[in-house]
């Protein structure tokens, strides 16, 4: 037996949605390129395309993605942000210790 999928169709518009995670993919690089110029001065643009990735992931499984995708992203750079930091703040104290 075959089983046959199409996608549905809105009942008053009669338009296909569009296939899944279409729209989050989009969405999701217009945050990036939001957020990389907003951190262009703290953030390499590799680590902050990273952590939107990480939100799209996530937000791809709740049940408003698109909702929750922009909130999460701007955590996740937070949180790479002061990575970032904690790694800087570490490498600037082996290079002292390592001076003295």
């Amino acid at each position: 037996m075959r089983t046959r999928l199409s996608p549905p169709v809105f009942p008053r518009a009669g338009r296909r949605q569009p296939p899944l995670g279409t729209d989050l993919r989009g969405l999701g690089r217009r945050v990036a390129a939001s957020l990389v110029r907003a951190h262009a001065d703290t953030l390499a643009e590799p680590l902050v395309r990273r952590a939107v990735r990480d939100a799209e992931a996530l937000a791809a499984a709740t049940s408003v993605p698109e909702l929750a995708l922009p909130v999460l992203a701007e955590e996740k750079v937070a949180a790479m942000r002061a990575w970032s930091r904690r790694q800087q703040d570490i490498l600037g104290r082996s290079a002292l210790s390592l001076a003295a």
